[in-house]
């Protein structure tokens, strides 16, 4: 039986952790679940040898599903750069969060600094309806849709 997905587990730049903790509790109202320095499995970046990371996950509020996983790696120094969206590509990494909210969220993006290649636009999507979309992007170059739709079903 495979459950439903619980976190993502994402890694992101050195010096990112506070701007990313408060953008996702400001903008989209996470609230902090877990934050914790400790020993990560080398395996996971692949070298031996000790490694320290912050581990700091948000949630929403469902308390076992739909969290956000970051981790800050402190020791050894691992180089991870803000995630680039190439000209012509679709962007690497895109979080989609279902709300009926977009337009305050949109706000709260906006006044939090976000680059917004999307302002909220409504959509027809076949299947699901009438709906409204935006994507803006995190301090770490993860790209974010929120939508409202019609019919979840």
């Amino acid at each position: 039986m495979i459950l439903p997905l619980r976190r993502t587990a994402i890694p992101i730049a050195k010096g990112k952790m506070s701007q990313t903790i408060s953008f996702y509790k400001s903008v989209l109202e996470m609230k902090l679940f877990y934050d914790e320095i400790l020993e990560v499995e080398p395996a996971v970046v692949g070298i031996e040898g000790p490694v320290r990371a912050r581990v700091v996950v948000l949630q929403q509020t469902d308390s076992t599903i739909g969290m956000i996983g970051f981790n800050e790696y402190i020791e050894p120094d691992i180089e991870i750069k803000p995630l680039q969206k190439e000209p012509g590509k679709p962007y690497p990494v895109m979080l989609i969060f279902n709300t009926d909210q977009v337009e305050e969220i949109y706000e709260r993006a906006v006044t939090n600094g976000a680059e917004v290649p999307l302002p909220p636009k409504e959509y027809v999507l076949p299947g699901r309806g009438k709906g409204k979309v935006a994507i803006f992007i995190d301090p770490n170059g993860i790209a974010i849709e929120v939508s409202q739709w019609e019919s979840y079903d």
